[in-house]
């Protein structure tokens, strides 16, 4: 008897597990194509496809992918459910699940239609920590969708359990769906190996279009094989929008000149009143700003972004898409006359400075020392001719980055001496008032540096002093945050009389009315996300972790605001299509 008993709940286990398997099928499949229909929203706000090649890529991609998430969530979740053998629990387990998965795509959605981002951990662990759920995205398109999509999902269950118990069901048909949408994520991947290998921009910019979408590269794919590979590795390249609208200026400019003269390796921290006063007394005299940071530690990366006024992650899609900076394209096209001189130290060649800047029809000159860079740009200030087209002068130093000690000390007393001789050439050819001059750094005190920092705030907290035409803004100090990205929206504004609003074509404001922000957004070498305070940087981790450093170094755990990272990630984003 026991015997009996022993086998009917064996048998009836079975059935149960045989009867959810089945019905968890028929709702996969249901369920993969309500997310391919979602996941056309993808598609549509995706980068624009330039040739047919890409298109398709992009149609196989978007069937291959979103039926690919939709079986991996089924296989991690609902098939190992069904060997609870309680078949009526099965049911409303998969109904729920379904719900939130597609809750989860659409909240995706949405984020992408706004920040060209898609959800990461570190999204999730603040969905789930933010208990005010302040996003600063607009979600109130959830009031219709939730109780639409549990409507769809209910019905898909009743569907999928009146085929388990239908005689004749459209297997062929199913089969023939699924093949289809299998075949398009071969295909998927395997043009993308193809164009990575060729380097074929159309469809290596679409790589980041839907969630969770890793496709196989030409070296990865070669490597797996045992095949070792030595070309150089290509980059990602995304389709961008810059500018976000064709620039426009109030007639041809105000014919001033401009002057930028960085000096390399130079923090705030070296001023004083006994080492720098001469940069003091220019700091007192002209514009100056008190909370200028740099976004990287890197020399080239603060460099294009001051030249670009974008982030440097928008370095090589620009770069392979042949694009040049606004404000260079519309100085050529106003017929200045571009001169840089450097110094003999100058890690800076003729080619990295026409790739970071655009300056196509520049003349590059290599001077001596610190002293003999400042007199010849004097000098070549004498020579302007102020009838003739306005011009460009940009100075580059970095004798100070190789330096430390007594030997950096005396370099430093060099150029606080050498460097009033540029404002002077300009006040004796009478041109102080039609001229421009920024003086800053692109890369801080290497001696203030500290590896166990996210954000070097010390090294990278340097000085800017500008000078503005018709003798504005004199004596004035400004506390508000400022960064290099800020320089190309003040040149753009107040020397190229560009009327777009600033927004269009930098994530930086214009200088001479730059407005109170509560962070500038960068990122570091290890990838995290940095939001770059007055006082204290926040830094936002792949792990989903929100640390916070200030003066002095100290760091700490924060409750992260899902806010803060959604308006800096929209910030950097904004000129991706």
């Amino acid at each position: 008897m026991g015997d009996d008993i022993y086998f009917t709940r064996l048998f009836s286990w079975r059935e149960q597990v045989s009867r959810s398997l089945s019905w968890g099928h028929h709702f996969l499949f249901l369920n993969v194509l309500l997310a391919c229909a979602i996941g056309g929203s993808f598609a549509y706000a995706g980068p624009d496809t330039e040739t047919f090649l890409a298109f398709f890529y992009l149609v196989v991609s978007w069937l291959g992918q979103m039926s690919f998430i939709t079986c991996v969530v089924f296989l991690l979740t609902l098939f190992p459910l069904a060997f609870l053998g309680r078949f009526r629990l099965y049911l409303w387990l998969g109904t729920i699940i379904a719900i939130i998965s597609h809750l989860t795509l659409l909240f995706d959605v949405r984020m992408f239609l706004v920040v060209k981002s898609h959800l990461s951990l570190t999204v999730l662990n603040l969905l789930v920590g933010d208990l005010d759920f302040k996003t600063g995205i607009n979600l109130r398109f959830m009031y219709l969708a939730v109780p639409l999509l549990i409507l769809i999902e209910i019905g898909f269950c009743r569907a999928a359990k009146a085929s388990v118990y239908r005689i004749h069901s459209h297997h062929y048909t199913k089969k023939a769906i699924a093949a289809a949408l299998t075949a398009c994520f071969i295909a998927s991947h395997s043009i993308y190996i193809w164009a990575d290998a060729s380097n074929y921009t159309p469809i290596t910019m679409l790589r980041s279009t839907f969630p969770a979408h890793y496709p196989m590269t030409a070296r990865s794919f070669l490597e797996t094989h045992g095949i070792k590979t030595d070309f150089e590795v290509q980059h990602d390249v995304e389709a961008l929008n810059y500018p976000l609208a064709p620039i426009e200026t109030a007639g041809e400019g105000q014919d001033c000149n401009l002057v930028t003269i960085i000096i390399n390796g130079l923090s705030y921290h070296d001023l004083s009143s006994r080492d720098t006063p001469e940069i003091l007394a220019l700091k007192s005299r002209y514009h100056s700003f008190e909370n200028h940071f740099l976004p990287y530690d890197s020399l080239h990366d603060n460099a294009f972004a001051m030249a670009w006024g974008l982030p440097a992650g928008y370095r090589d899609s620009l770069r392979a898409q042949r694009r040049y900076p606004v404000i260079m394209d519309e100085m050529r096209r106003q017929g200045y006359h571009n001169h840089l001189i450097t110094d003999r130290s100058s890690l800076l060649s003729a080619g990295e400075a026409n790739y970071l800047t655009g300056r196509s029809n520049f003349v590059m000159q290599k001077a001596g020392g610190i002293r003999d860079t400042l007199e010849r740009a004097a000098s070549a200030i004498m020579k302007w001719d102020p009838e003739t087209a306005p011009h460009s002068l940009s100075v580059s130093i970095d004798a100070l980055l190789p330096t430390a000690g007594q030997a950096r000390l005396l370099l430093l007393h060099e150029l606080d001496a050498a460097l009033p001789g540029v404002f002077h050439a300009l006040e004796r050819q009478g041109l102080d008032d039609q001229t421009l001059v920024v003086f800053t750094s692109l890369e801080g005190n290497h001696a203030l540096y500290s590896k166990e920092l996210l954000y070097q705030r010390t090294q990278n907290r340097v000085p800017l002093i500008i000078m503005w035409p018709q003798q504005k803004n004199r004596g004035v100090v400004t506390r508000r945050l400022s960064s290099p990205f800020d320089l190309c929206a003040t040149i753009g504004a107040s020397l190229l009389a560009i009327t777009n609003d600033s927004r269009e074509y930098t994530v930086g404001e214009n200088l001479f009315g730059v407005t109170e922000r509560d962070f500038l957004v960068s990122t570091n070498r290890l990838g995290d996300l940095l939001l770059i305070g007055t006082h204290a940087t926040q830094a936002y981790r792949h792990s989903g972790q929100a640390l916070v450093e200030g003066r002095g170094g100290h760091r700490a755990e924060i409750r992260p605001s899902l806010k803060d990272l959604l308006k800096a990630m929209r910030e950097i984003n904004r000129f991706k299509e």
